[in-house]
């Protein structure tokens, strides 16, 4: 709450911090703004709502997160992602759910899930989020 353009010191909505992010460039939402303009965003992890095992499938269900352009979905058979790891990149932000086919019946699947964000437009660098907590499914 502002008070004759001061900030009573009992007041939650804003902190020092708050202060500091908007000096340094820093938007509320996470991102950050760098000299050249380019718009660095600090991605949260997201969360695997649900998988769901079908015949020879999975249906992978995640929460969405708003600052993502799109998501990366990692399977295998092993829990450390050492081998025959597939990865899938979904382009779209606005999906968070994916059935992945072809798979071998009676087998345990291990899927993980990160979102990705351009940092500034086309032809830049991509944020990439860390990986959401890993679930096994086994396959029917």
């Amino acid at each position: 709450m502002e008070y004759n353009g001061e900030v009573s010191p009992g007041d939650q909505s804003f902190q020092q911090s708050d202060a500091e992010n908007i000096s340094s460039g820093t938007s509320f939402d996470g991102s950050k703004q760098t000299a050249d303009g380019i718009v660095n965003k600090k991605l949260s992890k997201p969360i695997l709502k649900k998988c769901k095992a079908g015949k020879r499938k999975i249906t992978v269900k995640w929460k969405k997160i708003s600052l993502a352009d799109g998501y990366q979905i990692q399977y295998a058979m092993k829990r450390n992602f050492k081998k025959k790891v597939q990865t899938i990149t979904i382009t779209n932000k606005k999906k968070t759910r994916k059935i992945i086919k072809k798979l071998k019946s009676g087998k345990k699947y291990f899927v993980g899930v990160r979102a990705y964000s351009k940092a500034g437009g086309s032809g830049s660098a991509t944020v990439y989020s860390g990986w959401s907590a890993v679930k096994k499914i086994k396959v029917k």
